[in-house]
Parts: structure tokens; C-alpha cells; sequence
């Protein structure tokens, strides 16, 4: 998943506060129901709940329970956002550019995705999973309810569990197989490439490649 640094806004820096005149820690209009009948005209002030989401991401609020990300993040997906979009996107399609990205670049589960959700929330867009709060999820044991399997099963199945996986797409979740020969291990579930498995919230294994002796390690990595 992707990573970045976090630096600061210009009203951080002490050199650069007064240089600016649009405060977009607390805008004149910070709510989309304020703007979204504003014409032409008046298209920088329908712009400035977008800003004020903006800075709520970069530096975060306590108050709302939205994580800080930095200045670099923040940037990165708004950027993200307006990959192959046209240039008359609005603010509810430009919303789901943006989640699309933070889910696909960082992780449906990840502070990146529970900032974005809720200072959209923020500004009155109606998000896709209201009062986001991250995933509660686990991985179980396996099939046969332990944490071995015997060499002539050759096969086993897990899977995540949770009062959140109802909410998270089956393309979100990103097993991964970690251990010796791990490449030969072949499954059933979602869309394998060498080690990495796309989709689906259980992972099944068919076929367990031969070892010279056992027993052996094998680590299961889920992304979501």
C-alpha cells in the first residue's frame, strides 16, 4: 500500500501565515448544501467546501474524528481523484474518483480512508459507508478449526471476519502467501497472481506444493 511523509499547510509556517486571505480552516461556506446552486459566476465560493475538506484531511480534527495525513497525502489524492476525469467534474463524481483511489492506493481500512469519508461527511456529501470508523476485521482459524493441516488434506480455506465486512467490496481484500515455494500454492478464490490473491473475503487453498520434510511454515498476509 502506498505510504507518504507529512509536511506542512501554509498557515503551519510562521514565515507565510499572513500571506494569504482565504482561511481555509473555516471558510465562509463549508458545506455543499451552501454552494451547490451557485452559478458560474460564484464558482470561487462553490469551491470552498471542497478547500475546507482539503485542509480537514491534511491537518485532521479531533473533534470529528478525522485523522491527519499531511500536506503530501492529501495532495497525492486529490490528485488521484482527478485522474482520467473530465475537466467539469463535480463534487459528488469527484467524490467517488476519490474514493475509488484512497481504497485502491492505500487500503479501504486505512486512516487515509477513514479521513477522506468523514470530512466528506463533513461538507454534506452523502459518502457510501456513513461514520466510517475503519474495518473491524479478523482472520479465523483454519478450515479444520486449528492452526496446522496434515500433509495428505493438501488443501485448507480462511477468511476474514467481522461486523465490517459486509461494507468492504470483494475486490479490497488482498491475500498474499509468505514461505518456502509459497509461488506453488494454488487456489480457487479471487484472482491469483504468483503469490498475491485479489478478492474475496476467504481465501481457499486447492493444492499445498510437495515439501522434502516437515513440518513447514507457511504465513498468510491479508491487505484490505
Amino acid at each position: 500500500m502506498r505510504t507518504c511523509e507529512t509536511n506542512l499547510m501554509y498557515d503551519d509556517n510562521p514565515n507565510l501565515v499572513n500571506s494569504f486571505f482565504w482561511d481555509i480552516s473555516n471558510p465562509e461556506f463549508n458545506h455543499y448544501d451552501q454552494v451547490k446552486d451557485f452559478n458560474y459566476d460564484r464558482r470561487h465560493d462553490r469551491g470552498r467546501p471542497l478547500s475546507f475538506w482539503f485542509y480537514l484531511i491534511t491537518e485532521g480534527s479531533d473533534a470529528d474524528g478525522i485523522p491527519s495525513m499531511g500536506i503530501e497525502c492529501a495532495i497525492d489524492i486529490v490528485m488521484g481523484g482527478l485522474l482520467k476525469s473530465p475537466n467539469n467534474l463535480d463534487y459528488i463524481p469527484y467524490m467517488w474518483k476519490v474514493l475509488n483511489y484512497v481504497d485502491t492506493e492505500y487500503g479501504i481500512c486505512s486512516e487515509k480512508s477513514i479521513a477522506v469519508r468523514r470530512a466528506f461527511e463533513k461538507i454534506g456529501l452523502p459518502v457510501d459507508i456513513e461514520n466510517f470508523d475503519g474495518c473491524d476485521i479478523e482472520i479465523t482459524n483454519l478450515s479444520n478449526g486449528g492452526q496446522y493441516i496434515c500433509e495428505e488434506d493438501n488443501q485448507f480455506r480462511i477468511c476474514a471476519v467481522g461486523n465490517d465486512i459486509g461494507v468492504i467490496p470483494y475486490n479490497a481484500f488482498h491475500w498474499q502467501i509468505i514461505g518456502k515455494d509459497a509461488i506453488d500454492y494454488d487456489v480457487s478464490s479471487g484472482t491469483q497472481l504468483g503469490t498475491s490473491i485479489d478478492g474475496g473475503s476467504c481465501l481457499q487453498v486447492v493444492d499445498i506444493p510437495e515439501f522434502p520434510y516437515y513440518p513447514q511454515t507457511v504465513t498468510i498476509k491479508l491487505d484490505v
